[in-house]
């Protein structure tokens, strides 16, 4: 199982060529800024837990870049925006053969333009290079660039890295490692995303132990912020806990995905460890959720009324419905899909399940229908 990158370079990281940019650059990245990852459901009633205070640092002192050097830049920087990317790399490498001549800055804006240009050519090697000697220029470059292009590395090496199996993807991955965790040393506060992002180097790098602590530290930063926490992060850290027979940790993680993400799978998977663990009674239970449709149970679920003659002959039985759930959480047209004996409990089976009452589903803020939606409803004696 691979999990796949993020990988990407925004077009408006090379889109200024002033050192100014920096600042905007640095506050796209850094997730103290608290944009990057503001798409996150926040959880309701809940006080995030306050960051501590950014420290002040004085800014670099970066050379200036002279008209002359801004002016081809700009050039440069046309025909990147015409999607002209090998006209903008004929003029830059006139600018690289001379390098020597400009300082460190006007040197990471003509790498920096480079990198961009080739890697909309997919040329991933020149990409990784050019983005390499932007890094070269330090401390002649702003915090703001030397973040973004430890972040862009980073996910670049990731990129090269996955297209390897066993040993010949560990040099890649070591240093997509290295360039995150220096990104980390240079953010302030930062969010879930970087973490879960380390947690799957250590992955792929088969490192289970540092990936489950990144990915413990995903759910804590999610929660601190009053973030939900994402049903793949989730699934990881079970997946990896289960790799090393952890069932307690497990079992608790699966019991928050049937609650906060009821699919099937996750019903069918918690009741494989129940079992696995020697609790027969709650596998008996999450394997019926499982099989009538458990990620989406009904909140009242009326006891049917037995049929006379069924009683009086002591027949036992049960009935599996599916029906359609509106989006008012009634039950319409409920069709009988297997009953056992047949005919004997199907209309006692139908008129209990009119009687369920389900929360609706909500998709874009809007309650809808459910189709298929299946129910077993079983005819026990009493003792």
């Amino acid at each position: 199982m691979r999990l796949q990158a993020i990988a990407g370079v925004p077009r408006w990281f090379v889109a200024a060529l002033a050192v100014a940019f920096a600042t905007s650059a640095l506050e796209a990245f850094d997730d103290s800024a608290g944009a990057a990852f503001a798409q996150i459901p926040k959880i309701a009633d809940c006080t995030p837990v306050m960051p501590p205070e950014m420290p002040k640092k004085q800014p670099r002192r970066i050379p200036n870049m002279t008209e002359a050097t801004y002016r081809r830049l700009s050039d440069a920087q046309e025909f990147i925006d015409a999607e002209q990317y090998q006209e903008a790399m004929d003029l830059l490498a006139t600018l690289v053969e001379r390098e020597r001549r400009y300082n460190g800055n006007e040197r990471a804006q003509m790498h920096n333009l480079l990198a961009y240009a080739n890697y909309e050519l997919d040329d991933v090697e020149a990409t990784i290079h050019h983005y390499e000697q932007v890094l070269a220029q330090m401390p002649d470059i702003s915090e703001g660039v030397e973040t973004t292009t430890l972040n862009q590395l980073s996910k670049l090496y990731f990129q090269e890295g996955m297209k390897y199996e066993g040993e010949a993807s560990l040099p890649w991955l070591r240093k997509a490692l290295s360039s995150m965790e220096e990104w980390m040393t240079k953010s302030f506060n930062p969010g879930p995303d970087a973490h879960f992002y380390l947690a799957q180097i250590f992955y792929q790098m088969q490192d289970y132990d540092r990936a489950i602590e990144r990915l413990e530290t995903v759910v804590k930063v999610s929660r601190d912020r009053c973030q939900q926490v994402r049903e793949n992060w989730w699934t990881m850290l079970q997946f990896l806990y289960f790799e090393q027979e952890n069932w307690p940790r497990v079992i608790e993680i699966l019991e928050i995905l049937v609650k906060e993400f009821p699919e099937r799978v996750y019903w069918v998977n918690l009741a494989s460890v129940y079992g696995e663990t020697g609790q027969a009674e709650k596998q008996l239970w999450t394997m019926e959720a499982a099989h009538v449709g458990g990620s989406f149970p009904p909140i009242v679920k009326m006891q049917p009324i037995d049929p006379r003659r069924a009683q009086t002959r002591g027949i036992e039985g049960y009935v599996l419905l599916e029906s359609v759930v509106t989006n008012s959480g009634a039950v319409r047209d409920p069709e009988v899909i297997e009953a056992k004996p047949p005919g004997i409990f199907d209309r006692a089976a139908i008129n209990a399940a009119l009687k369920f009452k389900y929360k609706p589903k909500v998709v874009n803020g809007e309650p809808i229908e459910v189709a298929g939606v299946r129910n077993l409803i079983k005819f026990e004696l009493q003792e």
